[in-house]
């Protein structure tokens, strides 16, 4: 039997988007997939580095077979000073204010050909899920392949993650 393909989703306040991610467990669910978040419960002030050692973690199971990540889901503001926890201790990210954005251009698509991971995950598709608007303006590479943005709270951000999910398959 194939393993169930897999979606990354790094938010800093799993416990905030209750909403979101039952809707995308059960979305992709029924598709065959699996959403892996963080959910453990440590101080606000933890919470940013908790967040990338997760990320470090799966990544590093992943190496073995990239295959099975279907995608990474990034909230974008997750509050650390740098991305040292990934091995990229020259990389700031404002004060937490671009972390997602950070993570995703050094570390997973690897634009700079430091990143650890190599280019293992560089065609693989990202979504930054955030609250943060004007993103796509400041930032336009965001919503170029393999990059997509949705806004939390949108009006259609349901349809909007839906359709991103499908292009998964």
């Amino acid at each position: 039997m194939k393993n169930q393909r897999k979606v990354i989703w790094i938010e800093d306040n799993p416990k905030f988007n209750e909403t979101e991610r039952e809707y995308m467990d059960k979305y992709l669910s029924s598709k065959n997939m699996t959403l892996i978040v963080w959910q453990e419960s440590v101080e606000k002030s933890d919470r940013g580095n908790e967040c990338l050692k997760f990320l470090k973690k799966q990544m590093e199971w992943a190496k073995s077979s990239p295959e099975e990540i279907a995608g990474f889901i990034l909230d974008v503001r997750i509050p650390v000073d740098d991305l040292n926890m990934l091995g990229l201790p020259v990389i700031e990210t404002t004060t937490g204010l671009y972390t997602g954005l950070a993570v995703a251009y050094y570390y997973i698509i690897n634009k700079m050909n430091n990143s650890p991971l190599g280019n293992l995950f560089a065609k693989h598709h990202i979504l930054f899920f955030s609250i943060a608007p004007g993103l796509g303006i400041e930032f336009p590479w965001i919503r170029q392949p393999p990059c997509d943005y949705i806004e939390k709270g949108s009006e259609n951000w349901k349809s909007e993650l839906g359709t991103w999910f499908d292009n998964l398959l």
